[in-house]
């Protein structure tokens, strides 16, 4: 993640002069999840946009639903943990703008998730790997890739602020979702799946209607 703030990071000079803090405050959760598999080599190959134009389906001769038959566009793909590689696409996160979405994309992700855990077998790694991916979705991770460097920055106070906001937000312990700290910024009010949601987190309508276990994908 340091690669990204160096002196010749950042695309102006007042977001570069704010990287020591950055660092300064990832420091410790860095060395928290230091033996997190999730976030350590192998490297996988990440799509940046892998939303609906760069994906592409087949009729199934069955009769079935449409199969993904290839991915397209990966100009600017990067190798990195195997965390950002298992991500909801774009077009089924939710969005304050079409909440008439909000349940389609909840069964969406659902199903997104089971055909993936689906594709390994029960109880084995990279079963074990994906859905962790999927459990452990942070603000603190999610934002990094957004602010760092997949976001093009066109004036200098955009990317100052937003880069503040960060510093600002790990400096004050906003790593679980708090005042729209999410790992999804589409939607405000965003909480997890009920399938990935600690037992101690409250219920909430937006969850899935039931609980399922990893045991049970």
């Amino acid at each position: 993640m340091f690669s990204f703030l160096s002196t010749d990071g950042g695309q102006f000079a007042a977001a570069r002069a704010l990287f020591p803090a950055v660092k300064e405050t990832l420091e410790p959760l860095l060395a928290e999840h230091a033996q997190n598999p999730i976030l350590n080599p192998p490297w996988r190959l990440i799509h940046v946009d892998f939303n609906w134009q760069n994906v592409l389906f087949q009729q199934d001769e069955s009769g079935g639903p449409p199969r993904l038959s290839g991915v397209i566009d990966w100009d600017c793909s990067y190798t990195g943990p195997v965390y950002y590689l298992y991500e909801y696409p774009p077009f089924i996160q939710d969005d304050d703008l079409e909440k008439d979405r909000w349940k389609t994309n909840k069964a969406a992700r659902k199903q997104y998730v089971k055909s993936i855990l689906d594709s390994f077998p029960e109880g084995s790694e990279a079963r074990n790997e994906a859905w962790e991916c999927f459990r452990q979705k942070s603000a603190w991770l999610n934002r990094f890739t957004d602010i760092f460097f997949l976001q093009r920055w066109y004036t200098e106070s955009s990317e100052s602020i937003f880069v503040e906001r960060y510093v600002r937000a790990l400096q004050e312990g906003w790593v679980h979702a708090k005042n729209g700290w999410n790992a999804y910024p589409g939607r405000r009010n965003y909480k997890p799946d009920s399938e990935f949601r600690e037992e101690s987190d409250d219920g909430s309508e937006e969850s899935s209607d039931e609980r399922s276990s990893h045991s049970s994908k």
